[in-house]
């Protein structure tokens, strides 16, 4: 049972542990989609945050490209979301976005560096 503990999901990995664990551009969408939601968790519907406890590459399955990219669009989709509801509410939604890529790509470049 997940409780806030690394490695209980994905999105609590990349959210919470700054964990890399899909790629910079899936990681930087589930930043963005805590950022953008006071819901954090509750903000993914219990399907899409299955598909992504399953497609986690922690738990060692081979996911096909097709599932990873089918799984990213629908997290753009749900970012979208939440981008379109901050600029309805009339906030700015992309000052509270821009440190979160920086902190997600710079996260990734320096795994890459070694």
């Amino acid at each position: 049972m997940p409780n806030g503990n690394l490695h209980d999901g994905p999105y609590s990995d990349v959210v919470f542990w700054q964990r890399r664990v899909f790629s910079v551009e899936m990681d930087t969408l589930l930043a963005e989609i805590a950022t953008l939601s006071d819901a954090g968790l509750e903000s993914l519907s219990e399907d899409l945050a299955y598909r992504l406890l399953m497609a986690d590459p922690s738990f060692g399955d081979e996911i096909t490209p097709e599932v990873l990219a089918a799984l990213e669009s629908d997290v753009q989709a749900l970012r979208d979301q939440r981008l379109a509801e901050a600029h309805a509410r009339g906030l700015d939604p992309e000052a509270r976005l821009a440190p979160i890529r920086a902190l997600v790509r710079e996260r990734w470049e320096m795994a890459a560096d070694g």
